[in-house]
């Protein structure tokens, strides 16, 4: 559930963060960190980490005809860092200068340094300190850096090439991470705190006794491709857990995670009472759907909140929505029948990439059919991250600047504001 304007009365869910941590003392510098990334970017005058990749345009016939630049989500006031972190020795970083290594002006960020000819006296190449890629590499026309071929699988819905895609480190390496402050407004969607509609989970969280989350959902889920979970640096941990972070120092409440989510799934699997294959933190698994787990390997457990995060899949795969809503009532069903007063967030996935022809469908449709569901039962609300993730793309980031993978994964930036999203819902 979204409004499309802020309302004062609600404070931000940061700022609660912020207060309740400092009751316990002195804070870490990787606590105010944490607690500066899952600050709602919406209400702060100070972005923090926005990843952004530097493109250089080119001509048709292939030569570069401006420097590299990409746009941030907000007109800068003060860059305060930019900073690239290394990926290919899982350790790093590296920090640039305004003026040395790039310039800002008017919301863009521009490499500094020369556009260079090759033997044959095209313009394909930039000598610059700063990462970059063609925009022939960002379509994957031309082979993306430290990537193997141009043959990913994934075709183009531009034309007859193939995007790029990779589930390591390549594409994330190449995204700076910006902070900077600035005045500007949010105009766009927006998360409302729905606390009262949660209200099992947010009584044990007010009352500080221990609140046990479960998480099933797809591969986002699972938190690919959080650098945590790829095992390089800057290690952030995924949004399930950037959020149990906040709810914990919002509340005072120890916060239990299961997590049951398999990448590649869709709601047939989740459902299904027979062993199904899927991906978890890069490992190729087995595992019964949600309902078969509470027979079998989850019989002794009782969940006081639930988030059920599928759609990005079942839209590709072509579940069908009749189907994706019988599912995901099948689920909420077997939710309420371990416990009747469990709360449920329905999550609506991000979206994919609108250049991968295959995988980009009515992913939008799946989340929307959320709220119907919802509204069929008591407790039960929305979480519509993809709505968001509309807003960002139509606002200036290109797809590339806030995914891991290129087609349907999250990177950093994006796993945080899941947690945002999240947060906000249940932190008045």
């Amino acid at each position: 559930m979204f409004k499309k304007r802020l309302f004062a009365g609600f404070a931000c869910a940061a700022a609660a963060l912020v207060a309740l941590a400092g009751c316990g003392g002195n804070k870490s510098p990787e606590d105010t960190m944490t607690e500066n990334l899952i600050k709602n970017f919406w209400q702060s005058d100070t972005m923090y980490d926005e990843t952004v990749i530097l493109v250089a345009p080119m001509d048709e016939a292939g030569n570069i005809t401006a420097l590299p630049q990409g746009r941030l989500l907000f007109a800068a006031d003060e860059i305060v860092s930019v900073k690239q972190y290394f990926h290919a020795d899982h350790a790093g970083e590296k920090s640039f200068t305004e003026g040395a290594d790039y310039t800002y002006a008017d919301g863009v960020i521009t490499a500094v340094g020369t556009i260079e000819e090759d033997l044959d006296g095209k313009k394909t190449s930039v000598a610059t300190t700063m990462p970059y890629i063609t925009e022939r590499q960002y379509l994957g026309k031309d082979l993306f850096p430290g990537c193997a071929t141009t043959a990913t699988g994934i075709p183009s819905s531009d034309g007859a090439w193939e995007i790029p895609y990779t589930e390591g480190y390549q594409i994330v390496q190449l995204q700076l991470s910006v902070t900077y402050k600035h005045s500007g407004a949010w105009q766009n969607n927006t998360p409302v705190y729905q606390g009262e509609s949660l209200p099992h989970a947010l009584a044990k969280l007010q009352k500080k006794q221990d609140t046990e989350i479960l998480i099933f959902g797809d591969s986002i889920s699972t938190g690919s491709n959080s650098s945590s979970v790829l095992k390089i640096h800057p290690n952030l941990p995924a949004w399930y857990d950037l959020m149990k972070t906040g709810l914990e120092k919002a509340y005072g409440a120890k916060v239990h995670l299961t997590n049951k989510s398999m990448g590649g799934w869709t709601t047939r699997e989740a459902v299904s009472e027979n062993p199904n294959s899927g991906w978890v933190g890069g490992q190729l698994v087995s595992q019964v759907g949600l309902p078969a787990l509470f027979k079998g390997e989850l019989s002794a457990y009782s969940p006081d909140l639930a988030i059920i995060g599928f759609g990005m899949n079942d839209a590709t795969l072509d579940v069908g929505l009749n189907n994706y809503a019988a599912n995901i009532r099948k689920l909420i069903d077997a939710i309420r029948a371990r416990n009747a007063g469990c709360d449920i967030i329905l999550l609506g996935t991000m979206l994919a990439n609108s250049q991968a022809k295959n995988q980009y469908k009515n992913q939008t449709e799946y989340s929307a059919l959320n709220l119907k569901i919802a509204a069929l039962y008591e407790n039960v609300v929305c979480v519509d991250v993809g709505a968001m993730h509309q807003n960002l793309l139509d606002n200036g980031k290109k797809y590339m600047d806030m995914t891991g993978n290129n087609v349907n994964h999250p990177n950093d930036f994006m796993a945080r504001i899941y947690c945002m999203n999240l947060l906000a819902t249940m932190v008045k």
